[in-house]
């Protein structure tokens, strides 16, 4: 290839990508203290986070991320709660190894699930 092309095609790929760089947002890391691995699924329009932790004994965790709190959140009798997504009246829907999907209720706290039958 030429030298000028190859310096000329430079330059045009530094003009693009310098742009994109700065336009990558802000990203604040969390991790839930103790835990061997976090993961967020869903955020609402407050910046509540929800999502999973794994604890030392490889349980599997639902977790709030509220306010710079964290807070478990289990489906009874699960060993995996996976919570994947909220809504800004404090709903989150989630699934387990217990149950087929549920939605969890900050406001009563209560869990109201949905469980598939066999066929």
């Amino acid at each position: 290839m030429n030298p000028h092309k190859t310096i000329l095609l430079a330059v045009v790929l530094l003009a693009i990508t310098v742009p994109l760089a700065r336009a990558q947002g802000t990203y604040t890391p969390f991790d839930v203290p103790g835990a061997i691995t976090t993961e967020g699924f869903g955020i609402n329009t407050a910046g509540d986070i929800v999502g999973r932790y794994v604890d030392n004994n490889s349980i599997f965790h639902g977790f709030l991320l509220s306010g710079g709190t964290y807070t478990t959140i289990d489906y009874p009798g699960a060993t995996v709660t996976d919570l994947l997504g909220m809504n800004d009246l404090g709903q989150i829907v989630g699934g387990s190894n217990a149950s087929d999907g549920f939605l969890y209720d900050l406001a009563t706290p209560n869990f109201h699930y949905h469980q598939l039958s066999s066929c």
